[in-house]
């Protein structure tokens, strides 16, 4: 799991190359579609960054709440079913 400081669609594409999962904890600003995603009320939803002249890269992001605060997690583990938000977020 990484901090809300960390997250960089470098990091994200690095970790990708290496077929290596990752959690990130995400500003609510950290980019475009994180705005949108929390703009909207989504609590989980699978976004695709597609920067110019860069590869597209999925995340998936869930919102969840620690104790009355509130989080937005973005990670590769793509599948919902798999991977529920209940256990991401005991992360």
């Amino acid at each position: 799991m990484y901090d809300g400081g960390y997250f960089s669609r470098a990091l994200l594409q690095a970790r990708n190359n290496r077929q290596v999962e990752g959690a990130f904890r995400l500003k609510r600003n950290a980019n475009t579609q994180v705005c949108g995603f929390v703009t909207a009320g989504s609590r989980d939803e699978v976004v695709t960054m597609e920067p110019a002249g860069k590869a597209p890269l999925r995340l998936r992001l869930v919102w969840h709440a620690v104790h009355g605060t509130p989080y937005v997690l973005g990670t590769t583990l793509l599948d919902a079913k798999l991977h529920p938000v209940a256990d991401l977020a005991d992360i």
